[in-house]
């Protein structure tokens, strides 16, 4: 890697941090960046205790990647009760939800990637083993821990072709993975794309979320009030909705046949959003603080609603063993969410168009068991070709099912693996 690799890198890096301190003045999510970070190595020599026994650091980008990484870090602190745990984010959206992670021994912010900031912070926690989840790479991290010979673990990997580490530009990215002691990738794709720039200390190891949601599935907690909900209808349950999924879902609605129920979970708890979902239904609806606050109400009022909003956090991954057929939001955005919390449960699944940085959505498409929806149109025409075919809808249940069981086991691959250095 060269010198300018390196300049560029760190003019990015200060470039960023810039244009964050910047929109911190109108973007609540950007001064929730700046205020965390502001005085770290100060606020945490102050928390951060005298090193005593085996320390794991893991990081994730945010909440998305911390639900990968989470079986990693549950099964440690079941194995090793002793451990300590620093579990670092990048993005306010991580670290606000899961500040007081009650298995981590310490939530932080990780401080910039300068060289300084990497070497601070790792002479602070001095960590046995560093784990990286999905693609939460930073070079002066990585190269701090390949100097005092700390091994920097990658876990639930997923690489494409269009990755800057496979471009001609890419040395200093393709740097950083060439100082990770191991690569634990999702597929052969990513493991083919890595030993095409010679690097060869990886192996696959399915994404840890499998393993997450099959623990779920057999911890459903038991919902009275959407059981009478459903009836002896059928049930599509809409997770993590944004306004342009409730728009599709809402015309949707509106021509649904007279058996189907419908629970919807938007992803921010907005009044306004639940408002206009509410006012885009030509059918009675409901919240479930309502139903919940009010005894009153009987099952016979119940059967009254044909939609049910969820207008409280914990129930969703729950919700979903309820269900008939499922639709993931997110795909109009950023990305799709958690679409194995409902596969889990031997559901059909819709989504968005932003998926394709999700391998469980590419193969569940490929496979006939999810299905892309651009409009309300397709979304139509998608779910009649499984409402009036019996037997195409019981494949695709099964095939959902029988996918997302068939790739767990990758936190026991990676398990196996720590344990070389945490057993010493």
């Amino acid at each position: 890697m060269n010198k300018l690799s390196l300049y560029l890198y760190n003019l990015f890096i200060l470039l960023l941090q810039g244009a964050i301190q910047l929109a911190a003045f109108f973007n609540p999510k950007a001064k929730l960046w700046v205020a965390g970070r502001k005085n770290w190595l100060s606020k945490m020599t102050r928390i951060v205790q005298p090193k005593k026994g085996k320390c794991v650091w893991i990081h994730c980008a945010s909440l998305g990647e911390f639900e990968q990484g989470r079986p990693l870090i549950e099964a440690l602190k079941k194995q090793y009760p002793s451990l300590v745990i620093v579990l670092t984010f990048y993005s306010p959206s991580g670290y606000e939800v899961r500040k007081k992670y009650s298995y981590a021994n310490y939530v932080f912010y990780l401080p910039l990637d300068t060289k300084k900031n990497a070497q601070l912070f790792i002479e602070l926690i001095q960590p046995d083993i560093a784990i990286f989840v999905k693609y939460e790479f930073w070079y002066h991290y990585i190269k701090e821990l390949k100097q005092r010979a700390i091994p920097a673990i990658g876990v639930s990997v997923i690489l494409k072709k269009n990755y800057p580490y496979f471009k001609w530009y890419g040395g200093i990215f393709r740097q950083m993975l060439q100082k990770m002691h191991h690569l634990f990738v999702q597929n052969n794709a990513s493991k083919q794309l890595l030993e095409s720039i010679n690097i060869t200390h990886q192996s696959i190891a399915s994404d840890t979320r499998f393993d997450r949601v099959l623990a779920n599935s057999k911890q459903v907690k038991n919902i009275p009030i959407v059981q009478q909900f459903k009836g002896n209808n059928l049930l599509m349950v809409v997770g993590s909705s944004w306004p342009n999924d409730d728009k599709i879902i809402g015309a949707f609605i509106n021509q649904s046949p007279k058996n189907m129920q419908f629970i919807i979970a938007p992803h921010e708890l907005k009044n306004k959003q639940i408002a206009q979902i509410q006012a885009s239904i030509n059918y009675p609806s409901v919240r479930y603080s309502d139903l919940s606050e009010n005894k009153l109400i009987t099952e016979k009022k119940l059967a009254n609603y044909k939609v049910l909003i969820i207008d409280n956090i914990g129930m969703l991954s729950s919700i979903y063993a309820y269900a008939d057929y499922a639709y993931i939001g997110g795909g109009f955005g950023s990305g799709i969410h958690n679409i194995l919390e409902a596969s889990i449960f031997g559901i059909p699944i819709f989504f968005g168009p932003k998926h394709q940085q999700f391998q469980e959505a590419l193969d569940l498409i490929e496979l006939g068991s999810a299905f892309c929806i651009k409009e309300t149109s397709t979304l139509i025409m998608q779910f009649n070709a499984l409402y009036y075919h019996k037997a195409a809808y019981q494949k695709a249940a099964a095939i959902s099912k029988k996918y997302t069981l068939n790739n767990t086991g990758g936190t026991a691959i990676i398990m196996a693996y720590l344990q070389n250095y945490l057993n010493e």
